[in-house]
């Protein structure tokens, strides 16, 4: 509910409330963040909050120990179909806001890396489903580290390819003009 606060300087104290339990939100809990952040304007920091929800989705999904549910109602099924529903739905525009500036990207991308660093096991953040043993967490945690690792170098490779595509496809000028505000803590 605190992510429904209209009121700005409530907003951000409720945001900055949340943040002090990072490391124990669920995926789902971050792609909300992220959207509520972009909304409120405060864009820089709904990317990087976007970022980290789909590092946490993969984690999440690479880390069960029945990946397979095949029908709505299981909780597995429906959590995945949730993140993937809120990837598709808020990722071209937090992407196309993002990739105004590759270089901004390049920093959440390690933001979000060593935030893993502090990533608990899934069994803690998502308690009634079940996972694979936290050795094996590391694994994919690793895994997924090294996917976006990749992300950052193709971004440093690609990054005039990656500029003249935005231009072309006409995303450059959508998403120019659209403003984003600071991210700070209210004073008391």
């Amino acid at each position: 509910k605190d992510f429904a606060i209209t009121d700005e300087k409530k907003f951000l104290e409720a945001i900055f409330k949340i943040k002090e339990n990072w490391e124990n939100l669920t995926a789902e809990e971050l792609f909300i963040g992220a959207i509520r952040l972009y909304d409120m304007e405060f864009r820089d920091e709904a990317v990087y909050w976007f970022y980290s929800a789909q590092f946490r989705a993969k984690v999440y999904q690479g880390s069960l120990a029945q990946p397979k549910a095949e029908k709505m109602g299981d909780p597995i099924f429906d959590l995945q179909k949730i993140q993937k529903d809120f990837f598709k739905g808020t990722g071209q525009y937090i992407n196309g806001y993002a990739f105004r500036s590759l270089d901004k990207v390049g920093k959440v991308i390690e933001r979000v890396i060593k935030d893993s660093e502090k990533l608990p096991d899934m069994s803690k953040i998502y308690p009634q489903t079940t996972f694979v043993e936290p050795a094996k967490q590391k694994e994919i945690i690793q895994a997924t580290i090294d996917d976006l690792a990749k992300v950052s170098g193709m971004l440093i490779e690609k990054k005039d390819e990656i500029k003249k595509m935005r231009v072309d496809s006409g995303l450059d000028m959508k998403f120019t003009l659209i403003k984003n505000r600071e991210f700070l803590k209210p004073k008391e």
